[in-house]
């Protein structure tokens, strides 16, 4: 039998020298429904930490203000989104010098 994913995608994206550190919920809001997710809800940790509830998967964001330094993950397993969307805006917000970008299939199914 031939193997294949499922339609899950998980983007590991780190944010290296940013020259921003913060955003609002309604940034936020507006990155997830541009990839056609559903933003459902935040919980935020001591402004470090944020986790996104969205109905098609999960966004984490954790800051480090001692590296200026942002590490995103963003899994979805929605059946017309497009996670990848995000990505010029996460730039776009944080502003960082470099990045690392890692796409991931999830949910192997053999």
């Amino acid at each position: 039998m031939k193997s294949k994913y499922t339609r899950a995608t998980h983007l590991i994206v780190d944010l290296f020298g940013c020259e921003n550190l913060k955003f609002t919920v309604d940034q936020l809001k507006d990155i997830i429904t541009s990839t056609g997710c559903t933003y459902l809800h935040m919980v935020d940790v001591m402004e470090m930490t944020h986790f996104i509830q969205m109905k098609e998967g999960y966004m984490a964001i954790n800051i480090n203000t001692n590296y200026n330094y942002v590490a995103i993950d963003f899994y979805d397993e929605g059946d017309n989104t497009s996670p990848k969307l995000a990505l010029p805006l996460f730039s776009r917000l944080f502003k960082p010098k470099e990045e690392s970008i890692r796409v991931l299939k999830r949910g192997y199914i053999s």
